[in-house]
């Protein structure tokens, strides 16, 4: 009895230690970019790209800036399943910076959240570390106000205002507009 005891014990004790370890080796992957292209390139570098509109993009936490949109000369709209209506690739100060996928309906909101909860997981939040970032934090939320519904994941600086990588997906229920954005964010 006492020898089982132990072996408990020593297994719970050791569950404890890895568990960071394994859920380190288990966090989604931060996004990067999209379809190939780096979040952080110049738009000089980005060929066939035709210009749409400007929005202004940010919040009221970090501030708010012009985004310039770009849309590709001959789109690929499909992905995860759906005909896109269009996909857009925001600069700010010429740098590419956001991925933005806009569709309509239900189904496409679900399609559009099953992808990017199979690629980033539905967690509510790990910390973890990585090179530059020694208290690093994924969060994902869900939420919803007046008409719009959503779900988001946030690479972060634990302790910190300080968003370094979105990925959101959310759809206006009056409309059916759906908007899903990856991007990497300024603090």
């Amino acid at each position: 009895m006492r020898q089982t005891l132990l072996a408990v014990s020593a297994a719970v004790l050791l569950c404890c230690c890895l568990s960071p370890v394994l859920a380190q080796d288990d966090l989604p992957p931060i996004p990067m970019g999209f379809r190939g292209l780096e979040f952080g390139t110049p738009l000089a570098e980005i060929p066939h790209l035709v210009y749409v509109r400007t929005e202004t993009a940010g919040s009221e936490m970090n501030g708010f800036w012009d985004m310039d949109l770009y849309a590709p000369d001959k789109p690929d709209l499909n992905y995860a399943g759906i005909r896109l209506d269009e996909v857009l690739f925001g600069f700010r100060n010429d740098t590419f910076n956001r991925a933005i996928l806009l569709a309509q309906g239900r189904d496409a909101y679900n399609a559009l959240l099953s992808a990017m909860a199979e690629a980033y997981g539905l967690r509510d939040s790990v910390t973890f570390s990585m090179e530059g970032c020694e208290r690093c934090i994924l969060v994902h939320k869900t939420y919803s106000y007046d008409t719009v519904e959503g779900h988001s994941w946030l690479w972060g600086i634990q302790e910190s205002d300080g968003i370094f990588w979105a990925v959101d997906v959310e759809i206006n229920t009056a409309t059916g507009e759906v908007r899903a954005r990856l991007g990497f964010l300024f603090s």
